[in-house]
C-alpha cells in the first residue's frame, strides 16, 4: 500500500517542478492531493506500528522509568525549546516492563502534553510516580496544564484512529493513545486519563511492580 502513495508523492513532485505551467487551482489541486497522500501513508505507518504491538515477543528486563524519561526529553529537546515548555520530573522508579515498549508510550504522552497546550501558554508537564502497596504496583501520572478533554470523552481516545479535533488544528493519525493502551495492557496494566483542574489532563499508567513470566 505505501508503494502507490510513494508514486504520487513522487510525481505530485515532478509535476510542482512545473508550476510555472499550472494555473493557481491545479496548484491548488495538486497541493491537496500531495498532502492527503502524506497523511494516508503516515495513517498506514501508524496502523502497521499499533498492529505490531501484540506480534513482538514479550521482553521484560529492569529498566530505569528516570533513563527513559530523560531520552524522551533529550529527543523532543527542539519542541520543548521551541514552545517555552518546562517538564517537572520527580522520584522515577526501575521497574519490570519492554525496554523497546515502554518508551514508545512516555514519548507519546509527553508529545500530546506538548502539542494539546493552550494558545499563548507555555506547557508546564509533571511526571511523577508512587508505590501502591496494596496491589503491588507503580502508578506513573503525567500531567500538563494543556488544553484538557472533556470527561464524555475519556473512554473513547484511547480507540484507533479517534480524533478529538480537526488535521487542521493539530496533526495526528488519533492512534498514538490507542498504541499506549495496547501497550500498556501487555505489561498487564492500566492506562486512564483525568481532568487537571483548572487546566490539562492527567494520565495515569500502573504497572505491576514485577511482571509473571509469559
Amino acid at each position: 500500500m505505501q508503494e502507490p502513495l510513494r508514486k504520487i508523492i513522487t510525481f505530485s513532485d515532478r509535476l510542482q517542478e512545473k508550476e510555472d505551467s499550472l494555473n493557481e487551482e491545479a496548484k491548488d489541486y495538486l497541493n491537496r492531493m500531495k498532502k492527503a497522500a502524506f497523511r494516508m501513508s503516515n495513517y498506514i505507518s501508524d496502523l502497521l506500528e499499533y498492529s505490531k504491538v501484540t506480534q513482538q515477543p514479550k521482553k521484560y528486563e529492569s529498566v530505569s522509568l528516570k533513563n527513559i524519561v530523560d531520552q524522551v526529553i533529550d529527543d523532543l529537546s527542539n519542541q520543548i525549546k521551541s514552545q517555552n515548555a518546562t517538564i517537572h520530573i520527580g522520584e522515577l522508579p526501575t521497574l519490570e516492563a519492554d525496554p523497546v515498549q515502554l518508551p514508545n508510550v512516555i514519548q507519546n504522552l509527553i508529545s500530546n502534553a506538548l502539542k494539546y497546550h493552550r494558545e499563548g501558554i507555555p506547557p508546564i508537564i509533571n511526571i511523577d510516580s508512587s508505590f501502591l502497596e496494596k496491589v503491588k504496583k507503580w502508578q506513573i501520572e503525567v500531567s500538563d496544564n494543556g488544553i484538557g478533554i472533556e470527561e464524555k470523552y475519556f473512554d473513547r481516545i484511547f480507540k484507533p484512529f479517534e480524533r478529538l479535533h480537526g488535521r487542521s488544528e493539530y496533526e495526528g493519525s488519533g492512534i498514538g493513545l490507542a498504541i499506549c493502551h495496547k501497550i500498556i495492557h501487555r505489561h498487564n496494566g492500566t492506562i486512564t486519563v483525568q481532568q487537571n483542574l483548572p487546566f490539562g489532563t492527567t494520565f495515569v499508567v500502573t504497572i505491576p511492580e514485577k511482571q509473571k513470566p509469559s
